[in-house]
């Protein structure tokens, strides 16, 4: 998919985990809760990223030393690079998100965890809780606007653009189409068409058997420009 169009101007911008790949002179444009882990893991075999602790070979992908650009530096420096991402249905992606980042054991505490809520999300405060409810969720997330909202359920246009809204993907793949996807910017830039794995595959059923019609019309607020820039709908 070429994205052609932007509805609404946005006028922050933040730092993504974007990855070069040199040889290929392509750039991914990360979006959380979109296989990221699994497109990480076939990035790191094949430019042989190091680890992040060398004698944990398997360590936690998202902490292997790949080499990153931030968003500046792509306006700047990368202009002839072809760049991609991937995006998935903000339904399907929000239920993801909930899934992996709430816990419904209030008092979970661990590397990723504090009482029951991912750690990263710490800042939001009351906002979220260990063994919350999907529709509290979501109307938590509804009141948090994208320049405020953790990478994992900000609006995916957002990467998709440059400094000044403008298009900076130059292919914008599906995640309902990912690997058939994945291959063909495999072949754009030369990249060895390789079997993407299912990497931390949230243990949730089919989204929709989440949602009631309170929660589908908060999504569709929080989320229309993606809904509608990417065509998806419940």
């Amino acid at each position: 998919m070429i994205l052609t169009k932007i509805i609404k101007p946005y006028n922050g911008h933040h730092i993504h985990q974007n990855i070069v790949l040199t040889q290929y002179k392509a750039i991914y444009l990360f979006i959380p809760k979109v296989a990221c882990t699994s497109i990480k893991k076939v990035i790191a075999d094949t430019l042989d990223v190091p680890p992040f602790d060398p004698s944990k070979p398997d360590s936690y992908i998202h902490k292997r030393n790949f080499p990153y650009v931030n968003r500046q530096k792509i306006y700047d420096e990368y202009q002839g690079y072809f760049k991609f991402c991937f995006v998935r249905n903000p339904f399907d992606r929000l239920v993801s998100c909930f899934s992996n980042k709430i816990s419904q054991d209030k008092d979970l505490n661990n590397e990723w965890f504090n009482n029951g809520v991912a750690r990263i999300f710490k800042k939001y405060k009351k906002l979220f809780w260990g063994g919350m409810g999907f529709e509290d969720f979501v109307k938590s997330v509804a009141e948090i606007p994208d320049h405020h909202a953790d990478s994992h359920f900000r609006s995916q246009w957002l990467a998709t653009v440059d400094n000044k809204n403008k298009p900076l993907a130059d292919f914008v793949g599906k995640f309902e189409n990912l690997q058939k996807d994945f291959n063909s910017v495999s072949q754009k830039i030369g990249f060895p068409v390789k079997q993407l794995p299912h990497l931390l595959k949230a243990d949730h059923t089919n989204y929709r058997a989440y949602y009631t019609q309170k929660t589908i019309e908060l999504v569709q607020q929080r989320y229309a420009q993606d809904l509608e820039i990417f065509q998806y709908d419940f």
